[in-house]
């Protein structure tokens, strides 16, 4: 069996027991007595490259005198003599091209099978596919912070479309209520000025009641209807002439000023207190 067949077939814990002997047999043509030595699987990467790099500049002294077919003694003539010696180059510079084949062959053979070359090969090859991985991961990292963002854009904007629609629903439940409040408030004012109308005290009209329904909030309607309460005749005009303002007269202040001119209120009528007059004025009453 061949070199080259054996060196095509060589398995990894063969190498050194195959490829080492090989080299020494060729290093005793270099032209370079400092041969360096294959080494073993412990050899560092970089003494390993020096050794390939030392075979692939291989300058061997070889001579190939087989190849010399012509004798130049023999030649008859100088042109023949010329022309043998002429072949004989020509045929020697061809076995000197096939035997540097032969060795860049066998170099190539061991860089390809040097376990240690294929195991750096397999870190670098790893290292490249770590970066890849890396870069790949980083894409598909950024893209699912882009899509995880794009949702919770999305869910934000869902979330503030629900809150304001919730908030404009109870809005207009507010705005129903309030406006269901207000009616009831102004039917409540109407009911309670019903009697100073019909009696026409203070002069008070129709009118006046609705601007005070109409101008009033919710709010102030109900202290209004709150202080007609319980109150007839004019006390209830004055109350309602007076509308939402505070500066009312006290019912003491009233009865003190109703009792001071002299007159009582009955039912909403003007009346004479006779305690109070003189008897010729009593008597005239």
């Amino acid at each position: 069996m061949s070199l080259m067949t054996r060196a095509s077939d060589c398995a990894p814990k063969d190498f050194f027991k195959v490829f080492g002997p090989a080299f020494k047999r060729n290093a005793r043509w270099s032209v370079n007595p400092r041969v360096p030595d294959l080494g073993d699987e412990n050899t560092p990467v970089k003494e390993v490259d020096k050794y390939y790099n030392f075979w692939y500049a291989f300058k061997s002294w070889r001579e190939f005198p087989e190849e010399e077919e012509h004798d130049l003694e023999e030649a008859e003539s100088r042109e023949e003599k010329r022309w043998m010696e002429r072949e004989n180059a020509r045929k020697t510079q061809k076995a000197r091209k096939e035997e540097y084949a032969r060795i860049r062959t066998l170099v190539d053979n061991a860089y390809k099978k040097d376990p240690r070359i294929v195991k750096r090969k397999e870190e670098e090859k790893a290292k490249k596919q770590a970066k890849k991985d890396e870069k790949v991961n980083a894409k598909k990292k950024l893209e699912e912070e882009a899509a995880a963002a794009i949702e919770e854009e999305k869910r934000r904007k869902e979330e503030e479309a629900k809150l304001a629609a919730e908030a404009a629903q109870q809005q207009k439940k507010n705005k129903e209520k309030e406006k269901k409040l207000r009616t009831k408030e102004r039917s409540r004012l109407r009911t309670l000025a019903a009697p100073v109308l019909s009696q026409r005290l203070l002069g008070i009209s129709v009118a006046h009641v609705e601007d005070l329904c109409m101008s009033l909030n919710t709010e102030q309607l109900r202290k209004l209807c709150d202080k007609m309460e319980n109150k007839e005749g004019l006390k209830l005009a004055k109350v309602l002439k007076n509308g939402n303002n505070d500066g009312t007269e006290s019912e003491e202040e009233e009865e003190v000023g109703g009792k001071q001119n002299g007159h009582v209120e009955a039912n909403g009528f003007s009346m004479v207190d006779t305690a109070t007059q003189s008897p010729r004025a009593a008597a005239m009453v």
